[in-house]
């Protein structure tokens, strides 16, 4: 009876569609709690700005690099085993952090307790490696066009949920403690893992395929190419924004001359998740967007612009704007990259992992420059980085913009 219930309940499709997007909710939640709660952990164990920037960095490195090893190497493994380890290797990171924050073990630790967190959020990372592409992956196979579309708008909208109540909760509960807040991290990803056992099948990347979704009549290649690449490039530069405000801004709000508190700053992350959210449902339900190469830049300019209003922000409100704005066109341009990423392509596993590559090499970029700028500089200096940043990416765009047009045949757009 249990069997049935469960079946009735989660699976969509004979894929279990629905429980992997409860699935995604639970790591986004765990994982935003987590994020949120960093820099005021790690300057709670007298790390400084820079540590902050380093474990951020070293953390989305090394979930790059896994990413990278399992695009190319390790594609063919049973996709629902390997999120399930992932996942446990998750649980006991974040309870080895929970070890660290508890004042009885500082006491008798011989190690320097920032780097120990700073090695648990490269295990983090590694882990995230293995979870994150194979879900992607096991969710869009077989899908083309516009089924694949509402798929991943899906998939968009249930991991950003997680990332909207998240930094508010994690803000309000790392006030109170360090212990607190992690372990309410911890319940996120056990859930995590106990709505992934309930899924079903043994699934691999060529196992499962739709076929009723197959590739429309007028795709093109080439041009499908060219708004890859414009996508790529802008991803890189608009996640190192995401990067520069998720890792530095917390420390901008908090200090004296600003003088707000670490909720405040989750309060603006949530902002962030609500901007991710309504533009992923929009682009999830409508295609129009589809090979429109105004929607890419216009979004491009939107970071910029998020970028002079945290410049010139001093009030709470401001900063909430400049949250909007950057959320509005970083998850726009996440969902570009994503949906020409994997389009045409039958090794989605490998293609997801060339997307979260991209965006975590943004993030490390972000988070190395943020940490180094707030340090030696001022703790306005990463957005004038992030400024900077963008300009070169906007020229890299034209040079491919060019170097790749299609043939005359390209004018026709695939849906």
């Amino acid at each position: 009876m249990l069997s049935s219930v469960k079946n009735t309940i989660f699976s969509s499709g004979g894929d279990s569609a629905k429980l992997l997007y409860v699935v995604a909710f639970l790591m986004s939640f765990g994982n935003g709690v987590l994020w949120v709660s960093w820099p005021f952990v790690i300057k709670g164990l007298n790390g400084t700005a820079a540590d902050v920037g380093n474990c951020f960095a070293l953390h989305m490195g090394i979930y790059m690099c896994t990413c990278l090893a399992i695009g190319f190497r390790l594609g063919h493994l049973n996709a629902r085993r390997v999120i399930q380890n992932g996942v446990v290797v998750v649980i006991l990171a974040v309870g080895g952090m929970c070890g660290v924050v508890m004042p009885a073990s500082q006491r008798c630790c011989q190690f320097d307790p920032v780097w120990l967190m700073i090695g648990l959020a490269l295990l983090i990372g590694m882990s995230m490696g293995f979870f994150w592409p194979y879900l992607m992956g096991w969710l869009s196979g077989g899908y083309e066009g516009r089924d694949l579309n509402r798929r991943l708008g899906m998939f968009n909208v249930a991991w950003v949920s997680g990332g909207i109540i998240s930094p508010w909760i994690g803000g309000i509960l790392v006030e109170r403690s360090s212990l607190l807040v992690l372990a309410a991290a911890e319940v996120g990803m056990v859930l995590c893992f106990v709505a992934v056992s309930f899924t079903r099948g043994e699934v691999r990347e060529s196992a499962g395929q739709n076929n009723n979704s197959a590739v429309p009549n007028d795709f093109n290649e080439a041009l499908l190419l060219r708004f890859r690449w414009i996508a790529r490039i802008g991803l890189l530069c608009a996640l190192s924004c995401v990067g520069l405000v998720r890792t530095q801004l917390g420390l901008l709000l908090v200090e004296p001359v600003l003088g707000y508190s670490e909720s405040d700053f989750g309060k603006v992350i949530t902002v962030v998740s609500l901007a991710y959210f309504a533009v992923f449902a929009a682009t999830g339900k409508w295609h129009f967007w589809h090979f429109r190469i105004a929607a890419l830049i216009g979004a491009q300019i939107l970071v910029v612009l998020s970028m002079v209003i945290i410049l010139h922000s001093s009030r709470l409100w401001e900063f909430f704007v400049a949250a909007a704005v950057l959320g509005t066109s970083a998850s726009f341009i996440y969902a570009s990259h994503l949906y020409y990423g994997v389009s045409g392509s039958k090794r989605r596993s490998r293609r997801m992992a060339i997307h979260e590559t991209t965006q975590s090499l943004g993030m490390v970029v972000g988070s190395l420059a943020g940490g180094y700028l707030y340090v030696h500089i001022s703790g306005y200096a990463p957005y004038w980085f992030g400024i900077v940043f963008l300009g070169v990416g906007f020229l890299a765009q034209i040079i491919v913009w060019f170097a790749l047009k299609p043939t005359d045949q390209a004018d026709k757009q695939p849906v």
